[in-house]
């Protein structure tokens, strides 16, 4: 199979699934073909790479044809409309719908050709004698067999559209529930700093810090703690910058560090049509950073401390140490004095240090 009947199959099979919803005006237009050829018979049928499936008929019960004992299948391969006034006197005398009783004499048919070039299938009207066409009936045909190929070229749009919408819906809905299930504040703005968009997060926060019921129209800038900073960070969004900062501000609960992105919101054509800004609760972030920084500073101090203040008390008792071994360790009072003074003293460097672990 070429590439084209690949594309002409596909086609059919399209067109074979669809659901039409004119399914009457296909049917008048049937009975309308008969009725301008003055034929007892006529059809619409559609060929995949076997069959020859007739749609809709009037005068015939017949539901398919084996593409071999079909008449279609000139009309299918060149696109051209087909007049055959006596089948007895054509290629098809040995066709068995022409050798059967009261066979079929005489078949016209204009093919059902889609808006990209694939012809599909055909309208076409048989009569039991021969006969011919006058050059307006055949016209006829052809703007019948286009007005099907038009209703059903407008239903596939349709269901096309239909998909597109429900796969956009599901996308939205995806995107929507991404959007509610962060933790983070999000808000679309428009180019005059209203609220355009928003999600749950936003809207639980502004109602219980601020009293607001949040909704479509606030402008923002109205909302906030520095007016300047914010229409600073939003004009610079709106030129196509990304801004990206740590603000900390301050609520009736509170103080609150916030990490903002402030970034370009685009349209379907790149254009900048207002700014999406994000607010993260970084708090407790901040908060730990500041017990790290604290908790080296500690360490900062302690360490001056083992290197300049407890030297000096260490260093009284070892010289101690030393007089009392030279005297055969034979200790006078002054020296126990002084022992102990220095061992109070590095008793009271040893608990400062523990006191100051212990309050950090």
């Amino acid at each position: 199979m070429n590439k084209t009947e690949e594309q002409r199959a596909k086609a059919v099979k399209r067109f074979l699934d669809l659901k039409i919803s004119r399914e009457s005006e296909l049917q008048g237009i049937v009975e309308m073909a008969a009725q301008i050829c003055h034929t007892p018979i006529a059809m619409i049928t559609f060929t995949d790479t076997k069959t020859q499936l007739i749609k809709y008929k009037t005068g015939v019960d017949t539901a398919t044809i084996k593409n071999a004992d079909a008449f279609c299948g000139e009309i299918i391969t060149t696109g051209q409309p087909l007049v055959i006034p006596d089948l007895q006197k054509s290629a098809f005398a040995d066709n068995p719908f022409v050798k059967a009783d009261a066979g079929v004499r005489f078949y016209a048919g204009a093919p059902i050709t889609t808006f990209d070039g694939l012809t599909v299938g055909t309208l076409c009207v048989l009569d039991i004698q021969p006969k011919t066409l006058s050059a307006k009936q055949v016209k006829m045909l052809g703007l019948l067999s286009h007005q099907i190929i038009t209703i059903m070229e407008f239903d596939l749009s349709i269901e096309v559209l239909k998909a597109q919408y429900r796969q956009v819906k599901e996308s939205e809905n995806k995107l929507r529930s991404f959007f509610d299930s962060s933790v983070s504040c999000h808000f679309l703005l428009d180019r005059d700093m209203r609220i355009t968009a928003f999600n749950k997060t936003a809207a639980k926060f502004v109602k219980n810090m601020l009293g607001i019921r949040l909704k479509a129209g606030i402008r923002m800038s109205d909302h906030v703690e520095n007016v300047g900073r914010f229409t600073r960070n939003f004009n610079r969004a709106l030129a196509g910058k990304v801004i990206k900062a740590e603000i900390e501000v301050n609520y009736k609960n509170g103080p609150i560090w916030w990490g903002i992105v402030c970034e370009p919101a685009y349209d379907s054509e790149g254009e900048i049509i207002g700014v999406s800004y994000n607010a993260t609760d970084i708090t407790e972030s901040k908060n730990n950073q500041k017990r790290i920084s604290d908790q080296n500073e500690l360490l900062r101090n302690i360490a001056f401390v083992q290197s300049h203040e407890l030297r000096k008390p260490v260093a009284s008792i070892l010289g101690l140490m030393y007089l009392i071994k030279l005297n055969s360790y034979n200790a006078d009072k002054e020296h126990l004095e002084m022992l102990e003074n220095a061992t109070s003293e590095l008793d009271q460097k040893i608990t400062s240090i523990i006191n100051q672990v212990e309050i950090k």
